[in-house]
């Protein structure tokens, strides 16, 4: 998983409040604050953190957060918090357990079918999916004409 830290950026965000001139110490003080913070059995919480100035480059780059947090890659679903010695406990908040963030590209895919007699088995995407892709490889799966439906079916 990921999570995004934005700024809030004076000149950038309708009520700013960082200066832009002192966003690169920011930037840093915070990824070393995110690398402090263990889980309860002491291992890192956070693999690295990443600025997206420096992954990402062209046109509207300033629609994206600033930074990027990767987690560990250690399962996380019975984590109920992360701790620091310096900035103290920060606990799970509402009913969910785990991290907070999104899941990285390519790892919250998988095609599950119901074949012959209801035996359900996972399949792997021939191709790296888009979203798009879904639609079409539903009406692949159902016997369905896709018409003008974009995208392709993910089996094929």
């Amino acid at each position: 998983n990921q999570g995004y830290v934005r700024l809030n950026l004076r000149g950038r965000e309708r009520d700013g409040i960082v200066d832009p001139g002192a966003t690169d110490e920011l930037c840093a003080r915070i990824a070393a604050g995110l690398g402090e913070f263990r889980d309860p059995d002491g291992t890192q919480s956070v693999a690295s953190v990443e600025r997206v100035a420096e992954l990402h480059r062209g046109r509207h780059t300033e629609r994206l957060p600033d930074l990027v947090v990767r987690w560990s890659e250690r399962p996380a679903t019975r984590l109920r918090y992360v701790s620091s010695e310096r900035l103290g406990v920060v606990h799970r908040q509402g009913g969910a357990s785990g991290r907070s963030g999104n899941h990285t590209a390519g790892d919250a895919w998988a095609l599950v079918v119901a074949g012959e007699g209801g035996v359900v088995q996972a399949l792997e995407p021939s191709r790296p999916p888009r979203l798009v892709d879904v639609a079409a490889t539903v009406c692949e799966l159902t016997g369905t004409p896709r018409g003008q439906l974009p995208g392709e079916p993910l089996l094929g």
